[in-house]
């Protein structure tokens, strides 16, 4: 049994990592780097890496929350359920999940359809197609990702943060 609960441990920080590390690096060099080159070499990088790299970073969050349930109701310190809010390892485990919770929905809620848009537009722009507004659709697009990317990358530091609090706890 403690080789599994190693196991799982093991993969729901390694998961947490690709998944914060992964937030951290599109908002802090990737989205920089391709903002400093020309539309047209900019566009269809991100409408063939956007769509990929979303969707990457959602199962590595999908991965990191079902992996860290297993570890708090098989292998975690949690006996009752008021113990979530009357212990420092349960206070710190459910404001860790519920910053990952909130890095998720914006994800599938603000990122995924923004990176949607994008690639469907530079895809029309691509065909010849384009919208009259694509310029500043696409400007206002990359603006809300940006964003969002920010509010997930600061979310995911906290996340890590209690979960650090809480292992040494």
């Amino acid at each position: 049994m403690e080789h599994a609960k190693g196991l799982v441990l093991f993969a729901h920080m390694m998961a947490g990592i690709l998944w914060v590390g992964g937030l951290v690096y599109v908002r802090f060099v990737l989205l920089p780097g391709l903002g400093r080159q020309q539309p047209a070499v900019r566009g269809p990088i991100v409408a063939d890496v956007g769509p990929r790299t979303v969707s990457y970073l959602l199962r590595m969050g999908e991965i990191t929350m079902a992996l860290g349930i297993v570890n708090v109701f098989i292998f975690g310190r949690i006996t009752q359920m008021e113990q979530f809010v009357t212990t420092t390892w349960g206070l710190t485990i459910t404001l860790g999940f519920a910053f990952s919770l909130a890095i998720y929905l914006i994800g599938q809620m603000v990122t995924r359809p923004a990176t949607a848009k994008i690639a469907a537009t530079v895809g029309a722009v691509a065909a010849g197609t384009p919208p009259p507004d694509a310029p500043a659709l696409l400007a206002a697009l990359a603006a809300r990702q940006g964003k969002a990317l920010l509010v997930q990358s600061a979310l995911g530091v906290l996340a890590v943060l209690t979960m650090a609090t809480a292992r040494f706890s």
